[in-house]
């Protein structure tokens, strides 16, 4: 599912604006996708709040309402790498299923893209042997070339 869009028209009460009375979502995967409303794209659906008390103790409660969703944005190791989450991240250190050629890094990748460790939120258990595994021939013949490199540049312009 991904955010489409609000109406366009706003609530008002007293002069002051409240959340829209729905949002449209639009359903990217299953049989969804087949929906069609009339007056809008296909697949694209509205999406109303839900209320629900919440019962803070001490004979204290609040009716709250919001969307039933959860907005999120999500990159891969690669994309992130050089990048800054200011804001914190959900993080799989789960190794794929299919190591391939996934070199032994990305767990570092993910974890250095946070100023502070507060702000790291684990999405499922993983292996801790993972973070302690060697790294690969592959990646250790990268890393060997990639420094030679920068000394040949050094050298080049005799910094």
């Amino acid at each position: 599912m991904k955010f489409y869009g609000f109406p366009k028209h706003a609530r008002t009460r007293d002069n002051i604006i409240t959340a829209p009375e729905y949002i449209l979502v639009e359903i990217t995967e299953g049989p969804g996708k087949n929906i069609q409303i009339p007056g809008l794209p296909r697949a694209v659906v509205p999406l109303s709040p839900v209320k629900f008390w919440y019962n803070a103790g001490h004979g204290r409660q609040v009716c709250l309402e919001q969307f039933p969703l959860t907005l999120a944005y999500a990159r891969t190791d690669f994309k992130a790498q050089g990048q800054t989450m200011l804001h914190g991240a959900v993080l799989d250190l789960q190794r794929p299923v299919s190591r391939g050629k996934t070199p032994s890094t990305l767990p570092y990748v993910q974890l250095s893209r946070v100023t502070s460790l507060d702000m790291v939120f684990i999405l499922r258990p993983f292996d801790i042997v993972e973070l302690r595994a060697p790294l690969s021939d592959e990646l250790l013949m990268e890393l060997a070339w990639e420094e030679e490199m920068a000394c040949n540049t050094k050298h080049l312009y005799d910094m």
